[in-house]
């Protein structure tokens, strides 16, 4: 049934260095990729283009836990019959079935991790591994080692946070949950732990509707103090009493509770809907419980893509648990110390999911320096490439550093840095990651050099470059410029994008603010700019931003001068 395998006689063999660009670039792509799901597609690519074949499909074999076995295709494919297969036989039979609706063979490339076949790739033609040159099977072993490390990663991350959805990539959900309850664990205020909890709970959901219910146990009624519709009717027209509503049921028996369809529940009250002119269709109460008794009520009304499920329920009863936390904290004055050692507990977890996808992908490119024969320009670039893949390492660690940045514990290593060449090296990297950015660098040399931290410095441009292209159109410019200014230097990020209000400006440095463009918010977690914040201030800096008078704005931070020693009028250190 199907081609006969395909002989290597009539295969051009590929010299060692366009292979090795090959699984180069893929390896970029897939350290580039904002998700798991671009990444294992960049992966599933370089396989196909070392193989040459025009279409490739991954099937990523499920976890014990998991119910849905999913298809990543890479080319022009028919569409095998998937849905006549009893999903226990989806696996090991996909191969067999597509090659009954298609007429030809697939070869399978197992995709192994810690011992188990995680998943694999599967490419047209009988026989296609064995027609490859050993150099080509290197490459091709080699990317499937990536693929594999990923799949692992990510069935790992699926069981931790138990879900599997499209709203959000499973990294964006560990860290919003992670970061929040850093976030409460540090916030002594009560109204700001609240404000805290539902902005999260609207993110994570995607609710078209999440408020804020307070109880209020001497007048037997509860009210909403977030979260209510702008341009409503008064807050206290809304409040209801502890027996008429579905909320007051959730706070009187101090039970969570999902209502997939409100018409089919008796007891709704639909005072709410009459008020705001709001059209609810289902709903989900969780209980914030202090001192065994419900102070607040989350209420999250229709999911604006599908239904709410006991996945958003159980992620909601987490965000309540942790806050419930944070409220007894700031009521009771933990002991400081315990806090910080819970953030940096959350800090860890985050911060080894991230190290451990870079650290396998810094140990094939060390295996590809070692064992490959590499011309000059070729090896040059995969240095490159090493170098910044450990910078993301450096990256990942110090997340886990920001809580002893907020408690003051965080110890940075300053150096001496020529600021020139080092934002030339940043910024060469931005050039071939946004060749549609034209970027310009303006420093004046001689300039003194700055007293910092090279790796946070690093840090803190990638994020305003980062942030600079994101809001920039196409074609348009990005500057870089440094001047000194009495014993430190100004370094300014400047773009030619939307600008900023006056009253985002304030804003924009907060944890989780997340900006007024919501094209680009949707996907964001608001963290990077606070990030920035933290290193320029653990460095004795400062940092604004204004708008330029034509378009566009500038990131400015300051930086210390390092002493400079001058001899004979010149200086010692030159850029």
């Amino acid at each position: 049934m199907g081609s006969a395998p395909v002989s290597s006689p009539g295969r051009a063999l590929r010299p060692s260095d366009a292979l090795a660009q090959i699984a180069m670039a893929a390896q970029q792509k897939m350290q580039a990729a904002s998700h798991y799901a671009l990444a294992l597609y960049a992966g599933l690519e370089g396989v196909a283009q070392l193989t040459q074949v025009e279409r490739a499909v991954l099937l990523i074999r499920p976890g014990p836990e998991d119910k849905s076995y999913p298809l990543l295709t890479y080319g022009s494919r028919s569409t095998p019959p998937l849905e006549a297969m009893e999903p226990a036989s989806l696996f090991d039979n996909w191969a067999l079935s597509w090659s009954a609706a298609e007429g030809e063979d697939w070869t399978p490339l197992s995709l192994q991790a810690l011992g188990d076949e995680v998943g694999a790739v599967y490419l047209p033609g009988a026989g296609r591994l064995d027609a490859l040159s050993p150099q080509e099977r290197q490459f091709v072993d080699l990317l499937a080692h990536q693929l594999a490390l990923i799949l692992v990663l990510l069935r790992e991350q699926n069981r931790l946070i138990q879900v599997a959805k499209e709203r959000q990539t499973v990294l964006e959900m560990l860290a919003t949950v992670g970061q929040l309850d850093q976030r409460l664990s540090a916030v002594e205020e009560t109204e700001e732990i609240l404000a805290e909890v539902q902005a999260a709970c609207q993110f994570l959901l995607d609710a078209e509707y999440c408020l804020l219910w307070e109880v209020d146990w001497q007048t037997e009624t509860v009210r909403p103090i977030a979260g209510v519709p702008q341009q409503s009717v008064p807050v206290a027209a809304l409040q209801m009493g502890l027996h008429e509503s579905h909320v007051g049921w959730v706070a009187r028996t101090a039970q969570s509770a999902l209502v997939k369809d409100v018409t089919a529940a008796p007891d709704y009250n639909d005072a709410f809907d009459r008020l705001t002119g709001a059209e609810t269709r289902q709903m989900l109460c969780v209980p914030l419980l202090v001192d065994d008794r419900t102070r607040w009520v989350i209420q999250a009304r229709n999911k604006q893509d599908g239904s709410f499920d006991e996945v958003d329920l159980r992620l909601v009863e987490a965000l309540a648990h942790n806050a419930v936390h944070a409220l007894e904290n700031a009521q009771r004055h933990t002991d400081h110390r315990q806090e910080v050692a819970q953030s940096v507990e959350m800090y860890s977890v985050a911060s080894h999911g991230l190290r451990s996808p870079l650290m396998s992908i810094l140990t094939s490119i060390e295996w590809i320096l070692q064992t490959a024969n590499l011309n000059k320009e070729s090896r040059a670039r995969l240095e490159d490439v090493r170098q910044q893949t450990m910078n993301l390492t450096r990256f990942a660690t110090k997340i886990l550093d920001l809580a002893r940045i907020d408690t003051q514990s965080y110890i940075a290593h300053p150096t001496p840095i020529a600021l020139y060449p080092f934002i030339r090296r940043i910024v060469s990297g931005f050039e071939a990651r946004s060749p549609e950015h034209c970027f310009h660098i303006e420093v004046p040399r001689p300039l003194p050099p700055v007293h910092a931290d090279e790796t946070q410095l690093a840090i803190i441009l990638d994020h305003l470059l980062e942030n600079a292209i994101k809001y920039s159109p196409p074609n348009s410019e990005v500057t870089v410029c440094a001047e000194a200014m009495n014993d430190k230097v100004k370094i300014s990020v400047c773009d030619q994008g939307p600008g900023v209000s006056p009253e985002e400006a304030d804003k924009l440095f907060s944890r989780f603010y997340r900006g007024e463009n919501q094209n680009h918010a949707r996907h964001s977690l608001g963290l990077g700019l606070y990030i920035v914040k933290k290193l320029v201030q653990a460095q004795k800096g400062q940092i604004w931003v204004e708008n330029r008078p034509d378009a566009g704005s500038c990131f400015s931070f300051t930086l210390p001068q390092e002493e400079m020693v001058y001899q004979n009028g010149y200086q010692s250190s030159v850029d």
